[in-house]
């Protein structure tokens, strides 16, 4: 999970290397509505406290372009194009599986980011560096300060009336980093 709590957009894995991340502005097309669009963004957690240190209620700075688009809704394409400058090109990923058309894992998939992400803890002085034992799950759970900030969200979505948070299967984050690109470290 990404948290987007008050604009501050960051990753349980991303926050072991970094200081949260906030939006100063946010700039939106057409069928703006500043009232909604507030309240969407940070209006509901008004009531949110005891976040660690670093974490904060953010309040951007909300407004539109100054020609708004009409809107002209249409059905989402099935695919997506996914281009990173390195070297290998495009690919052309399936929005209703997440893979390419020959059945592998897109550069952007979770697992081919645990890699990257594996591979750069080794790289850097921060005592985190996971053996091919690790999982996913249990990487995301070193991120103390970004874990209590996602309890203390989901407890201000309730208190506020908002209802629980779905979380996702459990078992989408069990895999291990073996099971990842070449299934070495």
């Amino acid at each position: 999970m990404q948290l987007l709590c008050g604009d501050c957009l960051l990753g349980a894995l991303l926050s072991l290397f970094l200081e949260p991340v906030y939006l100063s502005s946010i700039v939106v097309g057409s069928l703006y509505h500043s009232e909604h669009l507030s309240r969407a963004v940070y209006g509901r957690l008004n009531e949110i406290e005891s976040l660690p240190a670093g974490y904060h209620l953010n309040q951007p700075s909300l407004s539109t372009i100054t020609t708004p688009d009409t809107r002209k809704p249409q059905k989402a394409p099935s695919f997506a194009c996914v281009w990173i400058n390195d070297g290998t090109g495009l690919e052309v990923v399936n929005t209703n599986s997440g893979k390419l058309e020959a059945g592998n894992s897109c550069k952007l998939s979770k697992q081919e980011m645990f890699q990257k992400f594996c591979e750069l803890s080794r790289t850097l002085p921060t005592g985190f560096a996971f053996d091919v034992q690790s999982t996913y799950a249990e990487a995301k759970a070193l991120a103390g300060d970004y874990q209590h900030a996602k309890r203390v969200l989901y407890q201000a979505f309730e208190k506020a009336g908002l209802g629980r948070w779905v979380g996702k299967p459990l078992e989408q984050d069990q895999f291990l980093l073996s099971a990842t690109k070449g299934g070495s470290n």
